[in-house]
């Protein structure tokens, strides 16, 4: 026969294993999941009830479309948006791309048309008779003694132009490149066949990118408008100053 310790031990083993059963109905319980067991806790009602609203919310992107002819046609319209704003985008890319690559050599020539201090640092004469370095550091006396002069070399004005033109040019095709990211992240929300945008996010998708847009176009007249300008004739013209 066992003793009164054999027996304690079982109850203390039996009275663990049913709150550890009671522990996991419970949980089941509350987050809807069927363990095989009859429900004991009252949650069974709830469950079902927000399986049925999750459900409800769970609308495919194809079933939104058909449903809502409103919705499709706000889509439908932010799409073809899409498709415009990304032609628009790469198109000025491109002109940004080119643009930038003639600044950029406009620059090097304008360097190495400079006057030289004997460790091959250029320098410019500006039009109030000062001179500085190309990082834009003004020289003294004595290292002016030493730079070799160069005949009609550009001026500190000229540096600068072509300095400030490299810069805004980089910072126009930095622009594009950020429509161009922004315009793929939009379009793979657009294109999420399991979690369509609401109305209210499509519209602000369409917005945006109608802003996209008009900033690209902007940019893109601005860029056509600074080419004819800046196109040089047959023979270039004396920019010295």
């Amino acid at each position: 026969m066992g003793t009164d310790d054999d027996f304690q031990e079982h109850e203390t083993k039996r009275i663990a294993a049913v709150k550890a059963q009671d522990r996991a109905d419970y949980t089941a319980a509350v987050s809807g999941r069927d363990n095989g067991r009859i429900k004991r806790f009252g949650f069974e009602g709830k469950a079902i009830q927000d399986k049925a609203r999750k459900e409800r919310e769970k609308q495919s992107l194809a079933q939104a479309l058909k449903i809502s002819t409103a919705y499709a046609k706000l889509y439908n319209s932010t799409m073809q948006g899409l498709h415009d704003a990304t032609t628009a985008v790469y198109e000025a890319q491109l002109l940004a791309s080119m643009a930038l690559e003639k600044a950029q050599t406009a620059l090097k020539q304008t360097l190495s048309e400079a006057s030289m201090t004997p460790d091959g640092v250029a320098v410019f004469l500006s039009k109030g008779g000062a001179v500085y370095d190309q990082a834009g550091q003004k020289l003294d006396d004595e290292v002016l003694m030493g730079v070799f002069w160069q005949e009609n070399a550009p001026s500190w004005e000229t540096y600068q132009e072509r300095q400030n033109d490299v810069q805004a040019k980089q910072e126009q095709l930095d622009l594009m490149n950020s429509h161009d990211l922004r315009l793929t992240e939009l379009q793979t929300k657009m294109e999420d066949e399991d979690n369509p945008l609401s109305m209210d996010e499509l519209k602000a998708v369409n917005e945006e990118v109608k802003n996209i847009i008009k900033d690209t176009k902007r940019s893109h007249s601005a860029q056509i408008e600074f080419s004819v300008q800046k196109a040089p004739p047959a023979a270039l013209p004396d920019l010295n100053l």
